[in-house]
């Protein structure tokens, strides 16, 4: 609470409203002290308001890891022996487009990446992950058959896609 004082002057000649006759006659002032209570009222404090900014994340793209090939691979003879005996094993036919093709890509090795490490395998697929093949000599039969299925789904021949890889370096 806060106590306010107020001070009024009352005067017994100024209540009877007589005028003075002359300056020498004095006026009795006599003061009377009047306090009054107030409510207390609370200090008003400024605040700062709060600012909430949501910053958005940006995900970065996720950058698929590059296979590790887990085996040297084992190739009895030259390259072309080795890929036709898996290409048997797989059920795909390679004629010499399809060999040529190969030759341009990996040389028929299961464990390859190109530089950058995402193309990788026989058929040099970007990204290796949508074969669904292991990255392995024990992946190779897998991989010759994604390949003649993309090669044939894509270009409808080996030659066709032996063509466009002449023309673009790449299939």
């Amino acid at each position: 609470m806060i106590a306010l004082a107020l001070v009024i002057l009352t005067s017994s000649s100024l209540v009877s409203a007589a005028p003075l006759k002359n300056e020498s006659e004095s006026v009795e002032i006599t003061p009377q002290v009047v306090t009054t209570e107030l409510p207390a009222e609370t200090p008003t404090v400024k605040e700062e308001p709060t600012v909430v900014v949501e910053v958005p994340t940006v995900e970065k793209p996720k950058v698929q890891p590059t296979p590790q090939p887990t085996q040297k691979p084992v190739i009895t003879g030259s390259w072309i022996d080795q890929c036709k005996q898996w290409a048997t094993q797989a059920g795909v036919s390679l004629p010499s487009a399809a060999i040529t093709l190969i030759s341009r890509e990996s040389k028929c090795n299961p464990t390859i990446c190109n530089p950058n490490g995402i193309a990788c395998g026989i058929p040099q697929a970007l990204p290796f992950s949508k074969t669904g093949c292991e990255l392995s000599v024990a992946g190779a039969v897998c991989q010759l058959q994604w390949m003649q299925s993309y090669v044939m789904n894509r270009y409808g021949s080996w030659e066709a896609a032996l063509a466009h890889s002449y023309a673009n370096n790449w299939y």
